[in-house]
């Protein structure tokens, strides 16, 4: 007979997973835990489950706790190109007008697949796009795969499946594609498992969007059948900063069941060939009587539907709100100071928090420009623009704008480690390894208790088989980080704690080899 759990223990447990994982169990839906916990316990070494939940929460959860959880907690049912009708939108669509529109010029494409589970999805898109574009050699393509599961992450990286995963796939994807093994798994393509980065990233806890992680600048976001595990707070801290993640007019993509969240936050909803999407729309400036600035996004005055499919007006919605005062249109946002008073840097740090990028360099281009050259306290102030502006371009995808004015507030300031630390991370976006390399080791020279940069060169040297140089930076990172508390968020680490980075630490630097990148931290 199956030892039964009591109701308290399984209350605080199913707390626990939600405050750590995101992960909401309702108590039609505790049949599912329960069996769950069963294999977690055993997992654990724990055959008395009661004993294993008391263990759990009696303790803070380590790293490792957090990632055998989320292997048992989280599900990974997926095949290759799932949403058919989604994935022949995309190709008849935004996919076909981004490679069209960027085709001879700034021929990138940056796609970041959150919740990927075993692979299948990203691994889709990277073949959809090798069938669009004739020379992919000649593109920068970016397809960030992320999940909690590191099971899952491990089945993608290997890229080894069984026919079950093919329900549905047209017969000549799989013969391009894909090889027979002598077990009999097919084995994907070499050239299109180099396309996709798989990459460990906790949705509830992990920063995002920094370019610590790579989930900055992104044309389309996919995260499909993910939103059914969490609660509705949740959700809207998710939608809020993948709104920032993605780039001006970038795209968001869920799955039908999860399209009522993205209806009611900023994303304008846009029907697709019989599919909807989820666009990031430009930010529009609404005025009320007293020109005090309404700067949420506001949808153009465009006809919609809204989530009960009917049609309403957005004019007639604009017109009523220009007749409001600021505070009654955004009941949720305090405004503690008029906007009039702000001075045009912190409208410009404003907007890049909100993720406005572009308006964010508009603002800063122009108080650049107007800035003396010849008032020795006006330098700072300039450094910061320059610094800020850098930044700002990364986020929008415009790496070579962004390396400039990095490099111009290097030359004004040669003194400031943030500075290297930024053009270090261009840079490797630029596979530049040797130049991002250099560009740490003149952060250390110029603070060698910056604990980021320690983490970052370990990286490249374990990518490079340096284990012994690997080795000495990460144990110089752990000893610099028992100088601040767990909960102490790191400098130029967009929200990373000092626990966060130590866990991820111990664990990786165990390991001989992992997909390392500066923008691509495992975990982060």
């Amino acid at each position: 007979m199956k030892q039964k759990i009591p109701e308290q223990l399984l209350n605080r447990f199913s707390d626990l997973i939600s405050e750590k994982l995101g992960l909401c169990y309702a108590k039609d839906r505790w049949h599912h835990l329960i069996r769950h916990i069963r294999l977690a316990a055993n997992d654990f070494g724990y055959g008395d489950v009661e004993m294993f939940l008391q263990r759990l929460l009696s303790a803070p959860l380590t790293q490792n706790d957090v990632s055998l959880l989320a292997n048992h907690l989280t599900v990974g049912e997926t095949y290759f190109f799932r949403h058919k009708n989604s994935f022949e939108a995309l190709e008849k669509s935004i996919l076909n007008d981004l490679i069209t529109a960027r085709k001879g010029k700034d021929q990138r494409l940056r796609i970041w697949v959150a919740g990927c589970a075993t692979g299948e999805e990203p691994y889709s898109i990277a073949i959809l796009i090798d069938k669009l574009i004739r020379d992919i050699r000649d593109w920068d393509i970016t397809i960030l795969a992320t999940d909690i599961n590191q099971n899952f992450l491990k089945k993608a990286s290997e890229g080894l499946y069984r026919k079950w995963s093919f329900r549905g796939t047209p017969k000549w994807i799989i013969n391009k594609y894909f090889k027979l093994t002598h077990e009999n798994k097919y084995a994907i393509s070499p050239q299109i498992k180099e396309m996709v980065v798989f990459s460990p990233l906790n949705l509830k806890e992990d920063a995002y969007p920094s370019i610590l992680n790579n989930t900055n600048a992104m044309d389309i976001i996919f995260c499909r059948n993910v939103f059914i595990y969490f609660n509705d707070a949740l959700i809207r801290e998710i939608l809020h900063k993948f709104y920032r993640s993605l780039v001006e007019n970038g795209w968001l993509v869920v799955s039908p069941v999860e399209g009522l969240q993205c209806r009611i936050h900023e994303f304008l909803p846009v029907n697709c060939f019989g599919e909807t999407f989820y666009k990031k729309e430009i930010a529009a400036k609404c005025y009320d009587p007293v020109n005090r600035y309404v700067d949420e996004v506001v949808y153009p005055m465009r006809k919609r539907e809204d989530v009960y499919g009917q049609v309403f007006d957005e004019a007639a919605r604009l017109q009523n709100v220009s007749h409001k005062k600021a505070d009654e249109v955004l009941p949720e946002r305090k405004q503690d100071t008029d906007e009039k008073t702000l001075t045009l840097y912190e409208k410009a740090l404003k907007a890049f928090e909100r993720g406005l990028y572009k308006e964010a360099t508009d603002i800063l281009l122009k108080l650049y420009s107007s800035m003396p050259d010849d008032r020795k306290e006006s330098q700072v102030k300039r450094d910061a623009i320059m610094y800020l502006l850098a930044k700002s371009y990364a986020n929008e995808g415009k790496i070579e704008d962004a390396l400039e004015w990095c490099n111009n507030a290097i030359k004004t300031d040669k003194l400031q480690p943030n500075y290297y630390y930024l053009r270090a991370t261009i840079l490797h976006e630029q596979k530049n390894i040797d130049g991002a390399i250099a560009s740490l080791k003149q952060v250390l020279y110029l603070d060698p208790n910056f604990v980021l940069a320690h983490y970052a060169l370990g990286n490249f040297a374990q990518e490079q088989q340096k284990l012994n140089e690997s080795s000495k930076h990460y144990e110089n990172a752990l000893m610099l980080l028992k100088n601040h508390k767990p909960e102490d968020v790191l400098p130029e680490s967009e929200g990373i704690t000092a626990g966060r980075l130590k866990e991820i630490i111990r664990i990786y630097s165990k390991c001989n080899t992992h997909p390392v990148s500066l923008r691509c931290h495992p975990s982060f």
